[in-house]
């Protein structure tokens, strides 16, 4: 659901090229990035897991 709800908020993605000597850099940025927003994805499951779970025992349920 949040990559299809990511996919309608963002523009279509531009594709730009770096500089020979800057590629090394820029597939390491890349990388991160990538890792980032992976452990946010899972911070946010996590997150919402956690208040289902709160919401569940506060509820008696």
């Amino acid at each position: 659901m949040r990559s299809l709800l990511a996919d309608q908020l963002r523009p279509q993605h531009e594709k730009h090229y770096a500089r020979p000597d800057c590629v090394a850099e820029v597939r390491k940025e890349i990388a991160t990035y990538k890792r980032f927003k992976k452990l946010m994805e899972e911070w946010i499951d996590l997150g919402i897991e956690a208040s289902k779970l709160l919401m569940k025992v506060s509820h008696g349920g």
